[in-house]
């Protein structure tokens, strides 16, 4: 792996997503799970941009886990 390797994103669509309140849930659900570096919650898409750790990644059954039991079951999208 070179220095400029990409890094590995996966996108979530979230279809209960729906208010700020949601996004909030559905952030909170992903900061419990490890392996993810950083995420982005686009409320109108309904979706979430997750880029994975290099080191150790979140697989998305881990993901759909943390989301559904928040409430918010998600699908790969």
């Amino acid at each position: 792996m070179g220095l400029f390797s990409k890094k590995s994103v996966m996108t979530v669509r979230i279809p209960d997503m729906n208010c700020g309140h949601c996004e909030g849930k559905v952030s909170s659900a992903l900061t419990q799970v490890s392996g993810i570096d950083k995420f982005t919650v686009d409320l109108p898409a309904k979706t979430v941009s997750i880029t994975l750790a290099k080191k150790e990644p979140a697989d998305f059954e881990a993901v759909q886990h943390a989301l559904t039991e928040a409430g918010y079951p998600g699908e790969q999208a």
